[in-house]
């Protein structure tokens, strides 16, 4: 097996040729305020930045376990190999974009430039380049390949990725904390392949292709495992790992506080432990830890098959039960990152999860990485219903990225159902316009120009057709006042609405949700209407905008339901019943004046509840039915 080197633009690339090491041990390592002698590769982040490949972030951080993007990945080995002269003259005289989802006016635009001229890169089959997706091990083997300018003898490309492995193994330069092809790539990870490769350091241990193969295909004596771990209020997450002949390959994520005190270990119910060291990931709001259990008896063995497996963790036992068809679903889905500027309204949630408890629904917390990875569904099942509560769309639709939106919309064409609240339904939005200002503030109400377009920020595309935009213009949005009832007119013609009894006429909670603009010609296969926002009589004409416009809507996507809310009838005022004794997040309860009209506040409770009720009876695959008192 031999390499051939490469020249390129009048660019000498010297490969495997410095000798230098630099793995020796050494406690003094501390390129990074969150970068020191205990954090895996720190020698080879420390290498990166003295070479000024890498500079960290603002604050003096690396985040070493923070999954890398493909235009982040793609800079760093640009910058490891070529000169800033070539870099930074490459985009002058280029007008075309490079990929359909790539700009040239981004930061990455040079550093795809000089990809692209070079061979480097070539993006998928429809044309895009997916910028913000974490890199797999199976695409950065071709793209370092391809940049340090190596090339294998091999003809042997079935698949495509296994001579671009193979290049990688021969070097040594595939970290053992690498186990399968589409594993995503960290920082850390990302910093040892290039150190690697710039250091002729062959005395590291490397992954190799056949060992990588058993376990992203398995055979058939190979056995695939998930569970959840659940703890009372410490940690929640997964073990995901794959027992073949005698060893046990394993990923841990758990979402937990940063400062807890997380000591782990496995334990297979024989006696026999193996200690895990957990890294806290800031970025993702996760711990996180893999390992392999190497040698397993055959108890152990046994043990694994039955499923009689624990984890430890914060000095507390917790039962994780393995399960080989890896069908582990619950009733719903809510979508819950544990991180503090995760855009989730988390009263939404506590209310959320009380009316799933109080009517008999099982449900998991999930986040972003749990839909990015597609771990909605799989073959042997999945979740009926994802549920994304209120908050901030534009937040979430920064962390879940190309592949999650994709996923979300493969669940829903199988048969999965989304139903989203004000920020949730924003968030399926593929045509976007809000209005951030003069909104109901001192009488002054918001005019069409006010709506800005923000479509490019969102592009989700589950809603298809038509458009959605918000808020209501007499809502009083930017004054501070951003939480009250809005009157609302029921669709009694509907034949769910007549189903539960709702009044022609109602108030739900409103926080500033959209209202929905669908032509008749745009309207979705199984589109209905539920709810019209309704104007109060006080507002002036000049405050009509969405008055009259469908403000809770259901649809077909694929054989799947998607429901939409404009309002949040899931959180009730007045009441303990959704687990929340009163709002303090964002809201002070007690401080705001209550629109009730002439209606009760218990009526106005129920009748919330009623309509989602409703909607949680749909996202099970059930018939609705009223909710009653």
């Amino acid at each position: 097996m031999k390499f051939k080197s490469f020249i390129g633009l009048g660019v000498a690339i010297a490969l495997l040729s410095t000798g230098l090491s630099v793995h020796a041990a050494d406690e003094s390592c501390a390129p990074f305020s969150d970068v020191d002698a205990g954090t895996v590769y720190c020698l080879s982040i420390d290498y990166l930045k003295n070479q000024h490949i890498v500079s960290g972030y603002s604050d003096n951080t690396y985040r070493p376990y923070q999954e890398i993007g493909r235009a982040e990945f793609t800079k760093i080995i640009i910058g490891a190999i070529f000169d800033t002269t070539t870099i930074d003259s490459c985009m002058q005289g280029v007008t075309d974009e490079f990929f359909t989802d790539t700009s040239n006016s981004e930061w990455y635009a040079k550093y795809l430039c000089v990809a692209k001229e070079q061979n480097i890169i070539a993006g998928y089959e429809d044309g895009s380049f997916k910028p913000g997706n974490s890199i797999v091990l199976s695409e950065a083997s071709k793209i370092i390949l391809n940049t340090f300018g190596l090339s294998m003898d091999s003809i042997d490309s079935d698949p495509w990725y296994k001579r671009y492995v193979d290049g990688l193994a021969y070097a040594k330069a595939i970290p053992v904390s690498l186990k399968r092809f589409d594993q995503n790539i960290n920082r850390a990870e990302m910093a040892e392949m290039v150190t690697r490769l710039r250091t002729t350091d062959f005395a590291q241990n490397s992954q190799d292709y056949p060992t990588l193969n058993s376990i992203s295909n398995p055979e058939e004596n190979t056995t695939k495992y998930s569970a959840y771990i659940i703890s009372s209020t410490d940690v929640e997450g997964t073990v995901e790992g794959y027992l073949f002949n005698d060893v046990f390959d394993f990923v841990i994520s758990l979402k937990g506080k940063s400062d807890l005190k997380l000591e782990a270990q496995l334990s297979d119910g024989t006696g026999k432990n193996l200690p895990i060291t957990m890294t806290y990931d800031d970025s993702s709001a996760h711990w996180r830890g893999h390992g392999t259990w190497n040698d397993l008896s055959s108890d152990s063995m046994e043990a694994l098959k039955g499923g009689d497996f624990q984890f430890e963790a914060n000095e507390k036992t917790i039962i994780g039960t393995l399960t080989q068809d890896n069908n582990i679903f619950t009733d719903f889905a809510i979508y819950d990152p544990a991180k503090e500027d995760d855009g989730v309204w988390e009263e939404d949630v506590t209310a959320l999860k009380a009316i799933l408890d109080e009517f008999g629904y099982t449900y998991t917390v999930v986040d972003a990485e749990d839909i990015n990875k597609g771990r909605l569904f799989n073959e042997e099942g999945g979740y009926k219903s994802i549920l994304m509560p209120g908050g901030w769309a534009y937040t979430r639709s920064l962390r879940i990225n190309t592949d999650g939106k994709e996923h979300l919309q493969d669940f829903l064409k199988q048969g999965g159902n989304y139903v989203g609240f004000c920020a949730g339904a924003y968030f399926a939005a593929g045509t976007i316009e809000f209005a951030t200002e003069a909104t109901g503030g001192g009488g002054i109400y918001a005019q069409e120009s006010d709506y800005i377009d923000y479509s490019e920020y969102y592009n989700n595309d589950l809603l298809t057709t038509g458009s959605i935009k918000g808020p209501f213009g007499w809502f009083p949005w930017a004054d501070g006042a951003n939480l009250n009832y809005e009157l609302a007119h029921i669709n009694t013609n509907n034949q769910t609405m007549k189903t539960i009894g709702l009044p022609e006429s109602t108030r739900f909670l409103y926080g500033g949700g959209p209202f929905f603009e669908i032509e008749l010609s745009q309207e979705p296969e199984g589109y209905e209407v539920w709810v019209y926002a309704q104007k109060p009589d006080g507002p002036s004409n000049e405050a009509s905008i969405g008055d009259g416009k469908p403000a809770v809507i259901r649809y077909h996507y694929g054989e799947g339901n998607v429901i939409l809310f404009s309002y949040h009838p899931e959180v009730l005022i007045g009441s303990d019943r959704d687990n929340i004794d009163s709002l303090t997040q964002y809201y002070q309860e007690d401080s705001i004046d209550w629109n009730r009209g002439d209606q009760s506040q218990d009526d106005i409770n129920i009748d919330n509840w009623n309509i989602v009720h409703a909607a949680v009876q749909i996202g099970a695959n059930e018939m609705p039915t009223p909710m009653g008192k």
